[in-house]
């Protein structure tokens, strides 16, 4: 599932003297991609002028051929990938909690676990496990206030 931050950073191959899709166009479209991912994310949920995954699927683009502009093939493959992503943000089955930003208020990850919980259909309470980066996941035995600074304690 993609998120509104990796929209931003995608980058496409340059074309020149094959055809490819007026790059402009393409970023303006992506803009829209990523205000309706921050949307989702930020548990506002769809808006009125929010993309849909099927206004994804028959976007088009004005084509290049003998100047600048980005590979037909990489923008539709992650076209697809927006088109699934937004699928499951409609369908209300998003999945995983979106990862945290680094320096996410408390209140914010607190928001994001419920949302989950709800998404997922828990019944019950759950236990909210940490993933570190080499794969390891610890339970969460407390969450503490610390110089200012919210303290997840694992174990």
């Amino acid at each position: 599932m993609l998120r509104a931050d990796e929209i931003l950073k995608k980058q496409f191959p340059a074309t020149k003297f094959r055809e490819g899709y007026e790059a402009s166009a393409v970023d303006d479209f992506l803009d829209t991609v990523t205000e309706t991912l921050r949307r989702y994310e930020s548990g506002t949920g769809r808006a009125p002028d929010s993309l849909t995954a099927d206004q994804v699927t028959v976007q088009k683009f004005a084509a290049t051929k003998f100047r600048a502009g980005y590979g037909v093939d990489a923008v539709d493959d992650f076209l697809d990938e927006i088109t699934a992503t937004l699928r499951g943000w409609e369908s209300g089955a998003a999945g995983a909690p979106v990862p945290a930003e680094p320096g996410v208020s408390l209140d914010a990850l607190v928001t994001e676990l419920q949302r989950s919980m709800v998404l997922s259909g828990a019944q019950r309470s759950l236990p909210v496990l940490v993933e570190m980066p080499d794969g390891r996941r610890l339970a969460v035995h407390d969450v503490v206030v610390v110089d200012g600074h919210a303290v997840v304690r694992v174990g």
